[in-house]
């Protein structure tokens, strides 16, 4: 049986969650997965296969998209490789 995934906190609601929630797009979804994955690696920057994220592709690729122009994530892409994400905090309103 596997264990359940769960999101570490905090998350910054009002001045990163709120805001990739916001917007248009797979954009909350792959917000949602940085931070699962920066909780089970207990670090903000991570690399994530977009492919095993619960959309397509194309949609993961323009939600990393999405934050990365928004600021709330800085992305090292690589050929061939997974994406390396890193949270960047944002002051709270």
């Amino acid at each position: 049986m596997s264990v359940p995934a769960f999101i570490k906190g905090p998350i910054p609601w009002a001045g990163w969650m709120h805001v990739a929630c916001s917007v248009r797009g797979s954009a909350a979804i792959v917000a949602l997965h940085v931070w699962l994955w920066a909780g089970i690696k207990r670090r903000r920057t991570v690399a994530i296969n977009l492919a095993r994220l619960p959309i397509g592709r194309a949609s993961a690729r323009r939600g990393l998209k999405t934050l990365e122009e928004l600021g709330l994530v800085t992305v090292q892409r690589r050929p061939g490789r997974r994406a390396v994400i890193t949270i960047v905090m944002r002051r709270e309103p």
